[in-house]
């Protein structure tokens, strides 16, 4: 039997109707996801617990191929985006201003468009801080008393971490994710139902097993 049958037939309830184009791509993508995000899988409590917010699609699961070395800001001024690099590589030798920016709060990531869960493609960094909620939002606060400039002396390096991925996502402040690529699952279509999360339970299920 292909693995793809397998996740048809026995992972989603007779009660879960989203077409067999769907029913496809998401059961492709959730065994993909198994087979690739192991390490992601072993650290997290939850499967569906990181967000990140992407432009808005029909599509229930995406691949998404990180653009690590020259990553543009969408908002962030590019002399900022560059120092704060520079000081992540000084403390932690990743530049994590480049990584992919994700959050466990949904309502955060829906600021930044259509909500879906990410799953990173093997092995992964991530940073955060218990200090700040979202740097940006910070920055944008301080320029308007302040020499936008001056702001760099006021970032706290040293609160930022590489662990406690748990915490990170309780927090609902920003993560940077340090990966290659990444799969995101459209929580918009596999929150269906929302109370009782067929789908949702259904992928969790087979992941955690």
């Amino acid at each position: 039997m292909k693995s793809t049958e397998f996740i048809t037939e026995s992972i989603f309830p007779d009660i879960v109707r989203i077409g067999d184009t769907a029913n496809n791509q998401l059961s492709k993508a959730v065994e993909d996801i198994k087979i690739n995000c192991q390490p992601f899988l072993n650290e997290i409590e939850d499967p569906f617990s990181l967000y990140r917010g992407l432009r808005p699609t029909h599509e229930w699961a995406v691949k998404k191929t990180a653009r690590l070395a020259n990553r543009q800001s969408m908002s962030t001024p590019d002399w900022l985006h560059k120092e704060l690099n520079q000081m992540f590589v000084k403390r932690f030798r990743v530049p994590f201003r480049n990584a992919v920016f994700c959050t466990g709060n949904e309502s955060q990531a829906r600021v930044y468009g259509m909500m879906f869960a990410v799953f990173p493609i093997g092995n992964y960094k991530y940073a955060w801080s218990p200090k700040y909620r979202d740097l940006y939002q910070n920055f944008d606060n301080f320029r308007v008393h302040n020499d936008q400039h001056d702001f760099i002396k006021t970032v706290d390096i040293t609160s930022y971490q590489t662990t406690g991925l748990n915490e990170a996502i309780a927090s609902g402040h920003e993560i940077m994710l340090y990966a290659d690529s990444y799969y995101a699952l459209n929580m918009n279509h596999i929150w269906t139902d929302r109370n009782s999360g067929p789908i949702q339970n259904a992928i969790q299920d087979y992941l955690i097993s």
